[in-house]
C-alpha cells in the first residue's frame, strides 16, 4: 500500500527495476495482459514475458523516467 503520489512514484520505480518482487509481478502481469490484448504478443504468456525482459533489461525503468521527463517539460513550459 502507497499513501501519496509521491510513495506510489517510488514503488513504481521500484518496480520496473526489478527492486520489489511482488510490484515487478504486477507490472509484468498487467503490462503483459496489455501486450497481447493489443496484438503485439501472440498470448498472455508471451506478454508477461516480454514485460519481465524489458524490467531485467533496464528498459521499463527508462521508459518510466522519460515519461517523467516529457511529463515535467508540459509543466515546465506553463510557468
Amino acid at each position: 500500500k502507497v499513501k501519496s503520489p509521491k510513495e506510489s512514484l517510488a514503488l513504481a520505480k521500484k518496480a520496473l527495476e526489478g527492486k520489489h518482487d511482488a510490484a515487478s509481478k504486477m507490472v509484468a502481469m498487467t503490462s503483459g495482459a496489455a501486450l497481447y490484448v493489443s496484438g503485439i504478443a501472440r498470448n498472455l504468456e508471451e506478454g508477461i514475458e516480454r514485460s519481465i525482459e524489458c524490467i531485467n533489461s533496464g528498459l521499463g525503468i527508462k521508459k518510466l523516467n522519460d515519461l517523467i521527463l516529457l511529463s515535467q517539460s508540459f509543466s515546465d513550459t506553463n510557468t
